[in-house]
């Protein structure tokens, strides 16, 4: 009906051009008034402005189109405050909070903008685009330029550090900084909103924060509270849905099962004391040292580079190689500038030997096998390289384990190689262009299975390749990009289910997902994840990013389906906790419980 009026003016508008600008005035309108009915208002009041003088809006830039819809809300907000103070004076009196009450608000509010701006920036950014912007996850992975999983990924993580650090900073009682908050839910105050940066953030976390207490201690306040909490939060904030509760196995088949024995438990250390020694036997001066694995040095993405500012609970080892570490941890991680870090159970540090580093050598193919010169590949997204006339490239004193290249081709899409380096090792390869698309066939057993999960496709060969992958329903198969190198892969999923597969070709594929499961029993809160066993250091990154789960209060979280096999159990940035069998629905594992899994 717009465009029908659009073009039946004397001096007609283009209706593609003035509908292009919908979404922004919306958004616009929408940051002012925090209505969506009142914005749709707004942005027909500015089409129908736009109507009266079309010569103006036909070629006005997209400020001109914000001032005229930002009138247009001031004017509403006018208007509103107008019938809200008439509305006022005929109504009772109603109660006021006290002086201590609004100082012990302003003071939590005070407190959530400090731990915003004490989050990573990566962390920081996204909760941003995701409760103050309100992008969803594609959205928001569209501007910052990542994949949709690593936005989850990193709102997950960024709201389970805000809970932390609020709760740190109240003494563990959750409910003292939730209540405080939930007053102003229903309507953060308007100047929040006006006002850019802080304010803004302010406003954002109010939501998050209270988002967080009803994840985790919703039982902690009343029910009434609780309510109106949940309530205050519909209209800005959607969390997504809590994870599945685990369903235990029954009692009669617990009793039958021998529940697997994990590794024995390296003893939980109130300091760790030792020395780090070089390839050579070498005292090292200037190593970090800190509870944990690598991945804690490497964010929450696969191939970061080491950043040792990450780590602010470790040490550094004095001039004669000694260190002491206090504290608690199962794992302990030891990095150096000059030599490949490395980790291990803290009962096996008082003597870190660091390997030493080697090289990555070789030459970029086409399909038919021609040098490619003039590609740009970028190792751990940090170093950089363009290969020679004849397609060779070299990176040299790098990191021995799982390293990540980068590659840039101006007649294609990005792709992600992956190379196992050794300690010491001086690695040739020639690098093909891979295969063309591939379709992968889900099987449950021999049932077709909808795997319509966002999955990863991790290689677990020396020199193979990282893919996302997406389930087409047209197809009704999983599609994997081209570009992927042949050889054995892991496909990993979202939604925990995991499948190996050979890849030798793009046709015929199928990975069988089983029929098994596994209940793992560990403390509420903490994210586990279940990769095979014997993984390394990316595919254990992978498993805590792609497929890891959170367990809720029943203490309990199951992995199904599973192929048949055996598994390493870890928790989210703290490492593989047990090994288990697992051949039917009935494995059961138990985690220790203390896991540090909010450091």
């Amino acid at each position: 009906m717009m465009e029908d009026r659009m073009s039946s003016h004397p001096a007609a508008l283009d209706a593609a051009s003035v509908l292009s600008h919908s979404r922004f005035l919306r958004t616009l309108a929408h940051g002012l008034l925090r209505d969506p009915g009142k914005a749709d208002d707004v942005v027909q009041q500015t089409w129908q402005a736009a109507l009266e003088c079309p010569e103006r809006a036909g070629s006005a830039a997209p400020s001109w189109w914000a001032a005229l819809a930002r009138n247009f809300a001031l004017r509403e907000l006018r208007t509103e405050k107008r019938v809200r103070t008439r509305e006022g004076r005929a109504a009772r009196p109603e109660a006021v909070p006290s002086t201590g009450e609004i100082a012990e608000r302003e003071g939590v509010r005070r407190q959530v903008v400090e731990a915003l701006l004490a989050l990573p920036g990566s962390y920081r950014e996204v909760l941003i685009l995701r409760f103050y912007e309100e992008l969803p996850p594609r959205r928001a992975a569209q501007r910052l330029g990542v994949p949709v999983e690593t936005v989850r990924t990193r709102t997950r993580r960024g709201l389970e550090l805000l809970r932390a650090e609020l709760d740190r900073r109240h003494g563990g009682e959750r409910a003292l900084w939730a209540a405080a908050l939930f007053p102003v839910l229903a309507r953060p105050p308007a100047s929040a909103w006006r006002a850019g940066g802080i304010a803004a953030s302010a406003a954002l976390l109010l939501c998050a924060a209270a988002f967080l207490f009803l994840r985790g201690q919703e039982a902690a306040l009343p029910p009434a509270a609780a309510t109106a909490s949940a309530a205050g939060l519909k209209a800005s904030v959607a969390p997504p849905p809590a994870p599945p509760v685990a369903q235990p196995a029954h009692a009669a088949q617990e009793a039958r099962v021998a529940v697997p024995a994990p590794p024995e438990p390296a003893p939980e250390l109130d300091g760790v004391r030792g020395v780090v020694v070089d390839a050579h036997g070498q005292a090292l001066s200037g190593a970090l040292v800190f509870f944990g694995t690598e991945i804690r040095m490497r964010g929450d993405e696969p191939f970061k580079p080491y950043q040792p500012q990450r780590i602010r609970d470790g040490v550094t080892s004095a001039a004669d190689g000694s260190f002491l570490l206090n504290g608690k941890g199962r794992w302990i991680t030891a990095w150096h500038a000059d030599w490949s870090p490395v980790s291990l159970l803290a009962e096996q540090a008082q003597r870190i030997v660091l390997p030493a580093r080697g090289s990555i050598r070789g030459r970029l193919l086409d399909r038919d096998g021609a040098p490619m010169p003039g590609v740009k590949l970028r190792l751990d997204r940090d170093v950089e390289a363009l290969t020679d006339a004849g397609g060779r490239f070299a990176f040299e004193r790098v990191p021995a384990g799982p390293r990540g290249l980068e590659v840039s081709v101006q007649t294609g899409p990005k792709r992600w190689l992956l190379v196992r380096l050794a300690p010491g090792q001086a690695l040739e390869v020639d690098v093909p262009s891979g295969l063309p698309e591939a379709r992968i066939r889900l099987v449950e057993g021999m049932q077709p299975w909808e795997g319509d999960d966002e999955a990863v496709l991790l290689g677990l060969d020396v020199v193979t390749s990282l893919a996302p992958c997406e389930w087409s329903a047209s197809a009704g198969a999983t599609i994997v990009p081209p570009g992927l190198l042949p050889g054995r892969y892991l496909l990993l999923a979202q939604g925990s289910w995991q499948a190996p597969l050979d890849i030798r070709a793009p046709e015929g594929l199928t990975a069988d997902i089983g029929a098994c499961a596994l209940t793992v029993r560990a403390p509420a809160q903490a994210r586990v994840y279940v990769v095979p066993a014997g993984s390394d250091a990316l595919v254990q990154l992978m498993g805590g990013r792609v497929g890891s789960r959170m367990v809720d209060e029943t203490g309990a979280v199951r992995f199904a389906p599973l192929p048949a096999g055996r598994y390493d159990v870890g928790v989210d940035r703290e490492g593989i906790f047990a090994t288990v069998e697992v051949t039917d629905t009935a494995a059961v594992v138990a985690l220790p419980e203390i896991l540090y899994c909010e450091r």
